[in-house]
C-alpha cells in the first residue's frame, strides 16, 4: 500500500503535482502564442503576386510562393523555437514539479501556443486574394511549411529532457518531504514506562520512573534493594 505523497522510484517518477505554477506556465504560453502572432504579423515582408490569366478562363497566381513568404515561413519558426526554448527552460525551474507530467503539460501548452501564434497572425492578416484577372495584389500572411506549428513542442520538450539528462539526481532535484523526528524526552525530565520499579523490587503497572536519564532510573532501583535488605 503506498503512502500519501510518496514518490516512485525513478528519474521521472513524481507525487501529484502543485497545480499552480503549472497552471501559471500553461496561461504564459498562451499570451505568449497570440503576442508570437502579433509580433510574426509585423516582421513579416509584404509580397506582391500577380493573379494571370492561364488560358482557359482561370486565374493562376504569379509567383506561387515568394521569397517574401519564405521569409515568413522563417520567421515564424525563429519566433516559435525562441518560445519553445524559453519554456522548457521554465518549466525546468518548477522544481517540485519536475516529472512526466510537467512534460505532457508543457508538450500540449507549447503547441496550442504554437497554433494560437498561427491564427491570430493569419487572422489579422490584412493581405487579399486576387479578384480580377491580369492584376497585382498583396496576399494574406500564410503559413506554407505546415510542419513548422510542431516547432515549439518539440523544442519545449527536448530542453526539458535535455535537463533531465544532465540530471544525476534519481529524484532530479525535486525537494524532499520533510520528516517529522521523533519526540525525544527532555534532559532531567521524567521517563514515562508502561511498567515502574517499586521500592520493594515489585514492578507496578502505568508507574513513572524518574531520575536523570538512565543513572537516575538505575539509581532508584539500587535505593530500593538497599531499603530491602536493610529491612531484613
Amino acid at each position: 500500500m503506498s503512502l500519501p505523497g510518496a514518490v516512485w522510484p525513478g528519474r521521472l517518477g513524481q507525487a501529484v503535482p502543485d497545480r499552480r505554477p503549472l497552471t501559471l506556465l500553461v496561461l504564459a504560453q498562451l499570451v505568449i502564442g497570440v503576442a508570437i502572432g502579433l509580433a510574426w504579423l509585423a516582421w513579416s515582408p509584404t509580397s506582391v503576386s500577380y493573379l494571370l490569366d492561364s488560358g482557359n478562363g482561370t486565374g493562376i497566381v504569379v509567383p506561387a510562393e515568394s521569397e517574401a513568404q519564405v521569409a515568413a515561413d522563417g520567421r515564424y519558426a525563429l519566433l516559435t523555437v525562441l518560445a519553445g526554448l524559453l519554456f522548457g527552460l521554465l518549466a525546468w525551474r518548477q522544481r517540485s514539479n519536475r516529472g512526466p507530467v510537467t512534460l505532457v503539460v508543457l508538450a500540449v501548452s507549447s503547441l496550442v501556443s504554437s497554433l494560437l501564434a498561427l491564427a491570430a497572425g493569419q487572422l489579422l492578416s490584412d493581405g487579399e486574394h486576387g479578384k480580377a484577372l491580369n492584376t497585382a495584389f498583396h496576399p494574406p500572411l500564410v503559413l506554407h511549411a505546415a510542419a513548422a506549428i510542431f516547432l515549439q513542442p518539440l523544442f519545449a520538450v527536448l530542453i526539458y529532457t535535455v535537463f533531465v539528462g544532465l540530471s544525476g539526481d534519481q529524484q532530479l532535484g525535486r525537494d524532499p518531504h520533510p520528516v517529522e523526528p521523533a519526540a525525544q524526552p527532555p534532559d532531567g525530565g521524567s521517563v514515562l514506562a508502561a511498567g515502574s520499579v517499586a521500592a520493594g523490587g515489585s514492578i507496578t503497572a502505568d508507574g513513572p520512573i524518574t531520575g536523570n536519564g538512565a543513572d537516575g532510573a538505575a539509581g532508584s532501583v539500587a535505593e530500593g534493594g538497599g531499603a530491602d535488605r536493610h529491612r531484613a
